[in-house]
């Protein structure tokens, strides 16, 4: 503790800090009395995904305990990033992180493999990624990406064309009018075009992705990160969605000082009473497996 504050700042300061490192600075919870029965989240997440017009990213994730913890940890960095495409990604596709069993069932030809499918709106499967957990944050942007865009964009031309005959003409019309005006001279125009996006971003992620990959003008790239890292904001966090995969939750829990500790590491926790953590502060993120039911 510095000696140059007293308890009471000292307490002061814990309690602010672990409202905003609580959520979302997570380590899962491997507690098999946590996890109740689930329906059957990737068909949840295919639902999702015709309904809205989006291609899929399916993590298989592995059977390997360790393998999991790795990948676990990867993902909560990910989602507590402040990187805008990151944002954008978890925007742009329906993650969901597949049980073993339910990935053998489905997708026969990945049979004990840890991998990462990129999906058709349909359900298709377009291409995959070896998973490798130890390292998936620092190629979530380069490698995801690539799997949802491909490698040309030209995964990217199609998601926005069925965008664009989902919305139809004239909301398309809209959009594009309102990129334009996102380099506009007066900054009212620009402000007025950035708020249009807004209202149309949940149904036109392909679209505003590929006008950003369209685009070398840094204003109309950065007030089209504004837009994805809105509709990030705006999702919510307790169920899945853009700032959730399918196929994971959180477990609330109120453990050790601070609430940087979580389940997994009890056994290197400190409770030194200085300081107490609500519950609704932390959370843990846990992948829905049936070994841990």
């Amino acid at each position: 503790m510095n000696p140059s504050i007293d308890r009471r700042t000292f307490l002061k300061r814990t309690a602010a800090a672990s409202v905003l490192l609580g959520f979302p600075f997570l380590t899962r919870s491997v507690r098999a009395d946590d996890a109740p029965d689930k329906l059957d989240v990737l068909q949840t997440a295919l639902a999702r995904m015709k309904e809205e017009h989006k291609p899929g990213i399916a993590i298989l994730f592995p059977s390997d305990e360790h393998a999991q913890d790795a990948l676990g940890h990867e993902l909560e960095a990910l989602l507590a990033s402040d990187d805008a495409a990151v944002k954008q990604l978890f925007c742009e596709a329906v993650f969901v992180c597949v049980r073993p069993t339910d990935a053998e069932a489905r997708f026969p030809q990945c049979k004990g493999l840890s991998t990462t499918l990129c999906l058709a709106p349909d359900g298709k499967v377009e291409d995959s990624l070896p998973v490798d957990g130890w390292r998936f944050r620092k190629s979530f942007v380069s490698e995801i990406g690539a799997l949802i865009h491909g490698k040309d964009g030209e995964r990217l031309r199609r998601w926005a064309e069925i965008q664009r005959q989902t919305i139809g003409n004239d909301a398309a019309k809209r959009i594009d009018d309102a990129v334009r005006q996102l380099g506009a001279v007066h900054p009212k125009d620009r402000e007025a075009a950035t708020k249009e996006l807004a209202k149309q971003a949940a149904n036109a992620t392909a679209i505003l992705a590929l006008r950003r990959t369209q685009t070398d003008d840094p204003e109309v790239r950065h007030r089209i990160d504004v837009v994805f890292t809105s509709l990030y904001a705006a999702a919510a966090n307790d169920k899945p969605g853009a700032r959730l995969p399918f196929g994971v939750e959180w477990t609330e829990g109120s453990r050790g000082c601070g609430g940087r500790c979580g389940i997994a590491e009890a056994h290197v926790m400190v409770a030194c009473g200085m300081a107490r953590v609500s519950p609704a502060s932390i959370r843990y993120l846990r992948f829905v497996t049936e070994a841990r039911r």
